[in-house]
């Protein structure tokens, strides 16, 4: 029988497939067409429209690991080029070397179309024993400055309340919108919150996607929305089509932080929704 030639021994490395989608905020494995075997190592330069500040990768047996930075741009049409340039090791490159990866904006599969934020700090950076909560309401009929709810908070741990608004419901039609931010129970005094505009599919004030604002409560702003009919709006803002604009400034009331007249549904107050 006669001996293996080299050729027979080495392993051909190539990319499996040389095109795939990346999704914005989760890693993924470019496979090989087979892992490496030990002791070969594959040389990589990347390419596209990618910073290099803007994913992170790692050089495995199966392929090469890459996640892409989740950032507050809506930035669809983003492209990954990862080219093989040598290998060592028993192995060699086989033809497939370069693979061409979509970047999928995280954004595109929730479709929102605006995001409101709010987070706080009960002193040295901690959420304390604060429970805050965020309630969104819309201006209805248009210039009567009568404002009905549409939504209130989702809590997303500690020290995070989230209201989004999505593209094309018809709970959001474009006009004015008012923000309340009540200050529901702690002991923190003052309470700095901090309210956080995202515009995920469109602008703010038409060459922004995000606004931040920062406002200061006392004990005297505690408020139990559930034990009261009224309701404070302490922020207003304005919809046209996908631009959010005419933010006002934060009105902070002397005491309470629920306590302006305008209608009231309280069948629509349940935390969570």
């Amino acid at each position: 029988m006669g001996a293996c030639s080299s050729d027979d021994e080495v392993a051909t490395i190539e990319f499996l497939n040389t095109s795939g989608t990346l999704i914005e905020g989760f890693g993924s494995t470019v496979f090989y067409n087979r892992p490496l075997p030990q002791g070969a190592a594959v040389e990589v330069e990347f390419g596209g429209t990618l910073n290099a500040d803007e994913f992170v990768y790692e050089l495995r047996p199966s392929g090469v690991y890459v996640k892409v930075q989740d950032d507050e741009v809506y930035d669809p049409g983003d492209t990954l080029i990862i080219t093989m340039t040598g290998i060592t090791g028993p192995a060699r490159l086989g033809g497939k070397k370069t693979t061409t990866l979509r970047v999928k904006d995280h954004d595109e599969d929730v479709r929102p179309g605006f995001r409101i934020e709010l987070s706080w700090d009960a002193g040295n950076g901690s959420a304390g024993n604060v429970d805050m909560d965020l309630f969104l309401w819309r201006e209805d009929p248009p210039g009567s400055d009568n404002f009905v709810l549409v939504a209130s908070s989702v809590q997303i741990g500690n020290v995070f309340e989230q209201i989004t608004m999505r593209n094309g419901s018809a709970d959001f039609p474009d006009g004015r919108y008012g923000v309340g931010y009540n200050y529901f129970s702690g002991t923190a005094n003052p309470l700095t919150f901090k309210p956080k505009f995202r515009a995920l599919k469109g602008t703010i004030n038409n060459d922004s996607i995000v606004a931040r604002f920062e406002g200061q409560y006392t004990l005297d702003n505690i408020n139990r929305w559930d034990q009261t009919g009224t309701y404070h709006i302490a922020q207003f803002f304005e919809k046209s089509g996908n631009n959010f604009h005419s933010f006002t400034p934060i009105d902070i009331p002397a005491a309470g932080s629920r306590m302006k007249g305008y209608t009231f549904t309280p069948f629509l107050l349940r935390k969570g929704e």
